[in-house]
């Protein structure tokens, strides 16, 4: 069983693998039957026309190579705050920048709980202030789809 440390450090690893958008370098780090779980409504979700969550590696792989990492947000940085990891729970606290595909910018912290099983991801909960991105991402335009 991976101690505290060892789970920190591969999730830290999987933010590396993250910043490359490449697939498959991705999908190591997600159990076949992962979830990623985000507040509802949020405004990405409203964006992309789309529920908040996903289940499944190549859903969350998809999320994050293309539809957020490129549909969504251009030039993102993120930028780590914190990571304290507990057994097999890693909650890493971020700020993410970006401008939005509609050309406003973007910068919202995020705090991200990691929860492994077997060695890989097999949930991420997601939590943030949903008011600062629905005024950020949408400012007084009503919430649509983006993308």
């Amino acid at each position: 069983m991976p101690t505290s440390e060892e789970n920190k450090q591969f999730v830290l690893a999987s933010y590396q693998a993250f910043s490359t958008r490449e697939k498959d370098r991705i999908a190591v780090y997600f159990a076949p039957d992962a979830e990623c779980n985000a507040p509802e409504p949020n405004a990405t979700a409203v964006a992309l026309g789309q529920p908040a969550g996903f289940t499944g590696r190549e859903a969350i792989v998809t999320y994050l190579t293309g539809t957020v990492g490129g549909d969504v947000f251009k030039g993102s940085k993120v930028e780590l705050l914190s990571v304290i990891a507990d057994g097999d729970s890693v909650v890493v606290e971020q700020r993410f920048e970006a401008t939005v595909c509609n050309g406003r910018p973007y910068k919202l912290d995020y705090c991200f709980i990691f929860v492994l099983r077997d060695g890989l991801i097999q949930q991420v909960r997601t939590y943030f202030d949903t008011a600062s991105g629905f005024e950020q991402m949408f400012g007084d335009e009503p919430p649509r789809r983006l993308v």
